[in-house]
């Protein structure tokens, strides 16, 4: 039985509250200096590894940059894929308190 997801209700709804989405939007931008990967949402569970698909296939770039603006959430999993993909050379950029305390927490 699969679970559906509840409506918001209750000090939730009063508030204004809304859930973050449980996905990840991936925008893959090809430039002549190299390519970005602008990465929106959770970046955790299947996400991970449909990022790390992404990245292969874009692996011959000169350079690549991760945008990590949007991102409202990263598990373990993900950081070792940011860590690796760092470790590799990309770029990985965050504006945000959370995103740049992974970063620091990575090594950037």
């Amino acid at each position: 039985m699969t679970q559906q997801p509840r409506p918001t209700a209750g000090t939730a709804l009063a508030s204004g509250i809304r859930r973050a989405p449980r996905m990840l939007r991936i925008t893959i931008t090809n430039r002549p200096e190299g390519v970005t990967l602008a990465l929106e949402g959770r970046l955790a569970g299947p996400w991970v590894h449909e990022l790390a698909g992404c990245w292969k296939t874009i692996g011959n770039a000169s350079a690549i940059c991760v945008q990590l603006d949007a991102v409202t959430f990263i598990d373990a999993a993900g950081k070792a894929l940011l860590r690796t993909m760092h470790d590799e050379g990309a770029v990985l950029a965050a504006s945000g308190c959370m995103t740049r305390a992974i970063l620091e927490e990575i090594g950037r």
